[in-house]
């Protein structure tokens, strides 16, 4: 453990076997550190507890929390005590199943979710209004993400990667009931529930996704990335409001027809099939 320029850093933390680790304020108050009121970013790495709860013990001051390469971590609560955070990193938690509170983040404009292969979200679980940039990569049990809603104004980048590995949900049938949409990752990306302030739209190595829907209405958007996507398919009555500043579609056979109707440029790379592209 060490603190430095208001930052604290914790790793390998363990305690005796016969020890019950149940909250962060319990680990802080083991290791002897007392005072977090200037404490503003917090790194955890490689926590040797299943269990990890942002308990009112943590300082309300806290902008920045990163949880990383851990190995046991299996849930992660988040409370209504971190109302500065607008920043969390998760990276790197191969037994991580779930993260639950995400809501309560009220501040929260970042939201980075790094190689969780285990992580799940329910259909109850949702996002909070000044969420700004999401950045989803190598999640593979993800079926969906939590809730996203057009009352996300701030709202502006979304990036999917190698996400997904199961087919068989998808979300509402109908996009005119969806203040609140649950997004699935195993059929139909649903944009029209989202802000039309969204700039920035990333989606690469999701094989199982196979509809994308909604492009009309994102009339702010700057830059649209889709890449190696094999089952993905717009329908071509899906129209761009106007041209992004950067288009980019790469190896998804099934976009060629949609590119050529709104002359958007379509690269096909000549490839071997990667396993990531149908994982």
């Amino acid at each position: 453990m060490c603190g430095i320029n208001n930052k604290l850093y914790l790793q390998a933390i363990s305690f005796p076997e016969e020890s019950t680790i149940s909250s962060t304020s319990e680990i802080i108050h083991r290791i002897g550190f007392r005072n977090l009121s200037s404490i503003k970013s917090m790194f955890l790495c490689d926590l040797q507890d299943p269990y990890l709860s942002s308990d009112p013990w943590l300082p309300s001051t806290l902008q920045t929390l990163e949880v990383r390469s851990s190995k046991i971590l299996v849930s992660l609560q988040l409370q209504p005590n971190l109302s500065s955070l607008w920043k969390l990193r998760i990276m790197n938690c191969s037994k991580l199943t779930n993260v639950v509170g995400l809501q309560n983040l009220n501040s929260l404009e970042e939201l980075v979710i790094t190689n969780c292969p285990e992580l799940r979200f329910s259909q109850s679980d949702h996002l909070p209004s000044s969420l700004h940039t999401l950045r989803v990569t190598d999640c593979k049990s993800l079926r969906f993400l939590p809730q996203l809603h057009q009352s996300m104004s701030a709202f502006q980048m979304l990036k999917l990667s190698n996400c997904s590995r199961h087919a068989n949900l998808c979300g509402p049938s109908d996009v005119g009931d969806c203040p609140e949409y649950v997004p699935s990752l195993d059929k139909q990306l649903r944009l029209s529930c989202l802000s039309s302030n969204l700039q920035n739209v990333h989606i690469s190595h999701c094989g199982k996704l196979s509809a994308l829907a909604g492009l009309q209405y994102l009339i702010s958007l700057e830059r649209l990335e889709i890449k190696r996507c094999p089952r993905l398919q717009i329908n071509p009555d899906e129209f761009l409001p106007c041209r992004p500043q950067h288009v980019e579609i790469t190896d998804c056979p099934r976009l060629r027809g949609w590119c050529k109707k709104y002359q958007l440029r379509y690269t096909q790379v000549l490839f071997l099939l990667h396993p990531r592209s149908f994982c």
